[in-house]
Protein backbone atom coordinates (compact mmCIF):
# COMPACT_ATOMS: atom_id res chain seq x y z
CA UNK A 1 0.00 0.00 0.00
CA UNK A 2 2.67 2.34 1.26
CA UNK A 3 4.74 1.85 -2.28
CA UNK A 4 1.44 2.42 -4.54
CA UNK A 5 0.94 5.86 -2.71
CA UNK A 6 4.73 6.85 -3.06
CA UNK A 7 5.26 5.61 -6.46
CA UNK A 8 2.82 8.62 -8.15
CA UNK A 9 3.78 10.85 -5.71
CA UNK A 10 7.11 11.27 -4.18
CA UNK A 11 9.38 9.04 -5.98
CA UNK A 12 7.53 10.62 -9.25
CA UNK A 13 7.77 14.10 -8.35
CA UNK A 14 11.89 13.72 -6.63
CA UNK A 15 13.10 10.29 -7.29
CA UNK A 16 12.77 9.88 -10.94
CA UNK A 17 12.99 14.05 -11.85
CA UNK A 18 16.35 13.79 -10.06
CA UNK A 19 17.13 10.28 -12.38
CA UNK A 20 15.97 11.85 -15.25
CA UNK A 21 18.36 15.23 -14.40
CA UNK A 22 20.90 13.01 -13.86
CA UNK A 23 20.80 11.20 -17.43
CA UNK A 24 20.47 14.53 -18.49
CA UNK A 25 23.73 16.00 -17.13
CA UNK A 26 25.24 12.81 -18.08
CA UNK A 27 24.25 13.67 -22.11
CA UNK A 28 24.71 17.52 -21.93
CA UNK A 29 27.94 17.49 -19.94
CA UNK A 30 26.85 20.53 -18.32
CA UNK A 31 28.16 21.91 -15.08
CA UNK A 32 25.33 24.02 -14.41
CA UNK A 33 23.26 20.62 -15.04
CA UNK A 34 24.90 19.23 -12.44
CA UNK A 35 24.91 22.17 -9.91
CA UNK A 36 21.08 21.50 -10.26
CA UNK A 37 21.34 18.15 -9.29
CA UNK A 38 23.65 18.96 -6.28
CA UNK A 39 20.96 21.82 -4.98
CA UNK A 40 17.84 19.18 -5.73
CA UNK A 41 20.15 16.85 -3.18
CA UNK A 42 20.46 18.97 -1.13
CA UNK A 43 17.55 20.90 -0.59
CA UNK A 44 15.57 18.55 1.86
CA UNK A 45 18.48 18.50 4.14
CA UNK A 46 18.69 22.55 4.18
CA UNK A 47 14.76 22.22 5.05
CA UNK A 48 15.55 20.25 7.51
CA UNK A 49 18.15 22.19 8.92
CA UNK A 50 16.49 25.86 8.66
CA UNK A 51 14.96 27.03 12.05
CA UNK A 52 11.21 27.54 12.19
CA UNK A 53 8.37 28.43 14.56
CA UNK A 54 5.55 26.25 14.04
CA UNK A 55 3.86 28.77 17.20
CA UNK A 56 4.00 31.57 13.92
CA UNK A 57 1.92 29.45 11.25
CA UNK A 58 -2.00 30.33 11.80
CA UNK A 59 -4.14 28.04 9.85
CA UNK A 60 -8.43 28.19 9.57
CA UNK A 61 -10.24 25.26 10.26
CA UNK A 62 -11.58 25.29 6.80
CA UNK A 63 -7.96 25.31 5.65
CA UNK A 64 -6.48 22.66 8.26
CA UNK A 65 -10.17 20.33 7.32
CA UNK A 66 -9.10 20.46 3.82
CA UNK A 67 -5.53 19.22 4.50
CA UNK A 68 -6.42 16.39 6.52
CA UNK A 69 -9.62 14.84 4.67
CA UNK A 70 -8.15 14.38 1.26
CA UNK A 71 -6.12 11.48 0.37
CA UNK A 72 -2.95 13.62 0.27
CA UNK A 73 -3.30 13.21 3.60
CA UNK A 74 -2.30 9.82 3.48
CA UNK A 75 0.49 10.43 1.99
CA UNK A 76 2.07 12.77 4.09
CA UNK A 77 1.17 10.31 7.14
CA UNK A 78 2.89 7.62 5.80
CA UNK A 79 6.04 9.88 5.45
CA UNK A 80 5.41 10.68 9.07
CA UNK A 81 4.89 7.34 10.30
CA UNK A 82 8.34 6.09 8.15
CA UNK A 83 10.19 8.71 9.56
CA UNK A 84 8.72 8.71 13.23
CA UNK A 85 7.58 11.92 13.36
CA UNK A 86 4.19 11.54 15.07
CA UNK A 87 2.88 13.18 18.09
CA UNK A 88 2.92 10.88 21.25
CA UNK A 89 -1.15 10.30 20.63
CA UNK A 90 0.72 8.59 17.31
CA UNK A 91 -1.24 11.43 14.59
CA UNK A 92 0.50 13.74 12.23
CA UNK A 93 0.47 17.38 13.35
CA UNK A 94 -0.09 19.75 10.46
CA UNK A 95 1.18 22.59 12.11
CA UNK A 96 4.59 20.82 14.34
CA UNK A 97 7.61 22.23 13.05
CA UNK A 98 7.97 18.24 11.23
CA UNK A 99 4.28 19.37 9.90
CA UNK A 100 5.23 22.46 8.77
CA UNK A 101 8.89 20.97 7.06
CA UNK A 102 7.21 17.85 5.62
CA UNK A 103 4.98 20.33 3.81
CA UNK A 104 7.17 22.47 2.49
CA UNK A 105 9.76 19.50 1.20
CA UNK A 106 6.86 18.09 -0.64
CA UNK A 107 5.55 21.64 -1.99
CA UNK A 108 9.43 21.88 -2.91
CA UNK A 109 9.35 18.93 -4.60
CA UNK A 110 5.99 18.96 -6.85
CA UNK A 111 7.28 22.48 -7.80
CA UNK A 112 10.85 21.77 -8.69
CA UNK A 113 9.03 18.69 -10.48
CA UNK A 114 6.64 21.09 -12.80
CA UNK A 115 9.35 23.69 -13.28
CA UNK A 116 12.30 21.27 -14.33
CA UNK A 117 9.38 19.94 -16.79
CA UNK A 118 8.46 23.25 -18.05
CA UNK A 119 12.23 24.26 -18.54
CA UNK A 120 12.58 21.65 -20.79
CA UNK A 121 10.06 22.24 -23.30
CA UNK A 122 12.38 23.17 -26.20
CA UNK A 123 14.03 19.84 -25.36
CA UNK A 124 10.93 18.15 -25.46
CA UNK A 125 9.30 19.64 -28.71
CA UNK A 126 6.30 21.39 -27.36
CA UNK A 127 6.49 24.50 -29.37
CA UNK A 128 7.25 23.19 -32.30
CA UNK A 129 4.68 20.08 -32.19
CA UNK A 130 1.19 21.88 -30.81
CA UNK A 131 -0.73 24.09 -32.78
CA UNK A 132 -2.09 26.97 -32.03
CA UNK A 133 -5.67 25.03 -31.11
CA UNK A 134 -4.53 22.96 -28.95
CA UNK A 135 -2.86 25.74 -26.58
CA UNK A 136 -6.13 27.17 -26.48
CA UNK A 137 -7.56 23.80 -25.37
CA UNK A 138 -4.59 23.28 -23.01
CA UNK A 139 -5.14 26.87 -21.53
CA UNK A 140 -8.87 26.96 -20.97
CA UNK A 141 -8.62 23.28 -19.14
CA UNK A 142 -5.77 24.41 -16.92
CA UNK A 143 -7.74 27.75 -15.80
CA UNK A 144 -10.96 25.40 -15.58
CA UNK A 145 -8.54 22.80 -13.09
CA UNK A 146 -7.47 26.39 -11.17
CA UNK A 147 -11.24 27.29 -11.27
CA UNK A 148 -12.11 24.49 -9.80
CA UNK A 149 -9.87 24.15 -7.14
CA UNK A 150 -10.63 27.41 -6.00
CA UNK A 151 -14.27 26.41 -6.10
CA UNK A 152 -13.82 23.78 -3.72
CA UNK A 153 -10.25 22.40 -3.03
CA UNK A 154 -11.05 18.61 -2.03
CA UNK A 155 -13.59 18.39 -5.31
CA UNK A 156 -10.20 19.95 -7.21
CA UNK A 157 -8.44 17.18 -5.99
CA UNK A 158 -10.74 14.48 -6.58
CA UNK A 159 -11.41 15.76 -10.06
CA UNK A 160 -8.03 15.73 -11.29
CA UNK A 161 -6.55 12.47 -10.15
CA UNK A 162 -6.52 10.96 -12.99
CA UNK A 163 -5.28 12.90 -14.82
CA UNK A 164 -2.43 13.13 -12.59
CA UNK A 165 -1.64 9.44 -12.08
CA UNK A 166 -2.30 9.29 -15.90
CA UNK A 167 0.53 11.31 -16.80
CA UNK A 168 2.33 9.54 -13.70
CA UNK A 169 2.21 6.62 -15.97
CA UNK A 170 2.70 7.50 -19.58
CA UNK A 171 6.03 9.35 -17.74
CA UNK A 172 7.52 6.02 -16.52
CA UNK A 173 9.01 5.03 -20.23
CA UNK A 174 10.83 7.83 -19.92
CA UNK A 175 11.70 6.52 -16.15
CA UNK A 176 12.75 3.59 -17.45
CA UNK A 177 14.88 5.42 -20.21
CA UNK A 178 16.62 7.45 -17.73
CA UNK A 179 17.45 4.48 -15.66
CA UNK A 180 18.74 2.35 -18.67
CA UNK A 181 21.01 5.68 -19.68
CA UNK A 182 22.59 6.02 -16.37
CA UNK A 183 23.15 2.18 -15.83
CA UNK A 184 24.35 2.33 -19.23
CA UNK A 185 27.00 5.23 -19.30
CA UNK A 186 27.82 4.25 -15.87
CA UNK A 187 29.18 0.88 -16.88
CA UNK A 188 30.27 2.10 -20.45
CA UNK A 189 32.81 4.46 -18.32
CA UNK A 190 34.15 1.24 -16.83
CA UNK A 191 34.58 -1.07 -20.19
CA UNK A 192 31.92 -3.63 -18.83
CA UNK A 193 29.36 -3.51 -21.77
Amino acid sequence: MVVAMFIPTVVHVYLFTLLFMVYGAMNEKSAYAWLGIVLLVLSPFVIILLPLDAEKYLISNHVKSTFMYNNFNRVKNSIAGILQLQETNGKFNLVSVAGIKLQVFLAFAYTYHYLNWFSKTSIIGWGKNIQAKKWVVIIVLWALSVGLYYYDYRTGLLALFFLSLLHVFLEFPLNIISVKGIFAKLFMKKGNL
